[in-house]
């Protein structure tokens, strides 16, 4: 057997190819051009006018050569061809979660763009996608923070990461109004990192705002209203909006997170909290089963579910770690400050396998 844990790890075999793609199908065409192939893996099945491959793999250890480049396949960015456009609109209207308009060019089967089972050699089912799970501040007020962040992939390894595409690195958000008209945005001001924090949010309009995540040819310092000048934008594949409410600076703080689950089983999750305010607060840390909230906890003891004590210092961060028996049921976790019972929800980032 050469697959293994998702991953093809010898020579290619029909066999390992339906069974890493979980398929009864035994068309080596339909294999080269199924819906189940995971688009982030670096090496699978691409479109391209060459019959024979063969020659950019290592015969000796069985993986591609350094300079080997097959897998760029027609479009020269791993067969994915990503959505840009210079217009804002376009990049809010492909924003819907799923590839957000990119493109996987398949090999099509015929004598100009053929199917090659190498193309399967060193493939990982499991790749974690380039960019995922977005998260922002859900409520914020004129003079407090937002944060809007999302995972992505450290590349360097059988994945495709942004580093990979060589797209371009500045990573933002902007709001945007009920009829798409943007109302504040910006982006980060270093190539390569996935989050942007405002420190003080303007006096927009009480009401919900969509927030829009995107990528950008140009840095962006924050700005009100829509892009001043033109720049290329990029649609962030594989994630989708999210939204934030604007309102009274009342029971508003400014408290922010950033947190992962570190186990595939969801089973141990560290997290960051960072208290940008004044004032010191205690506070509670809940980790709760899915479909309890942390007013339903009361006096009751589970086994997978905890309370901690927390002090956030005035202007800093601390990291807390938790554990749950994430391999029977899905938990979340809330933040409850002591002095006037404001509760956060605590969002974290799904893990990523280290690359191999």
């Amino acid at each position: 057997m050469s697959n293994s844990g998702g991953k093809i790890t010898g020579n290619v075999t029909i066999s390992d190819i339906k069974a890493v793609l979980g398929t009864s199908e035994n068309s080596l065409k339909n294999l080269c051009r199924h819906s189940s192939i995971n688009i982030w893996a670096k090496y699978k099945p691409v479109k391209l006018n060459d019959r024979n491959t063969r020659s950019q793999l290592d015969e000796n250890s069985g993986k591609w050569k350094s300079d080997a480049n097959w897998f760029h396949g027609t479009t020269g960015a791993f067969g994915l061809r990503p959505y840009s456009s210079s217009v804002f609109s376009d990049i809010i209207s492909n924003t819907t979660g799923g590839m957000n308009g990119w493109v996987y060019e398949r090999p099509e089967g015929n004598s100009t763009y053929p199917c090659r089972q190498i193309d399967f050699m060193q493939y990982n089912h499991l790749a974690p996608p380039a960019l995922f799970a977005f998260i922002c501040t859900a409520k914020t007020a004129q003079g407090k923070s937002f944060t809007g962040t999302c995972g992505q992939s450290p590349g360097g390894g059988d994945e495709v990461s942004l580093e990979d595409l060589q797209v371009p690195k500045y990573f933002g958000v902007a709001l945007v109004n009920s009829n798409n008209g943007v109302v504040c945005h910006g982006t980060n001001a270093s190539p390569g990192i996935s989050t942007v924090i405002w420190n003080s949010m303007p006096g927009l309009t009480y009401g919900t705002y969509t927030a829009v995540p995107f990528l950008c040819s140009d840095a962006i310092e924050f700005s009100i209203g829509s892009f001043a000048s033109q720049h290329t934008f990029y649609t962030c594949p594989n994630i989708a909006t999210a939204q934030v409410e604007v309102t009274s600076p009342t029971g508003v703080h400014d408290i922010t997170f950033a947190g992962e689950w570190y186990t595939s089983a969801k089973n141990g999750f560290w997290v960051d909290i960072t208290n940008d305010e004044g004032t010191t607060y205690t506070a509670k840390l809940y980790i709760m089963r899915s479909g309890r909230s942390w007013d339903q906890y009361g006096d009751h003891s589970y086994p997978d579910e905890s309370v901690q004590d927390l002090e956030l210092t005035k202007n800093s961060t601390i990291r807390a770690y938790g554990l749950t028996d994430g391999s029977t049921y899905n938990h979340n976790v809330f933040l409850r400050l002591n002095s006037d019972g404001a509760v956060f929800r605590v969002a974290l980032l799904e893990p990523i396998d280290p690359p191999i």
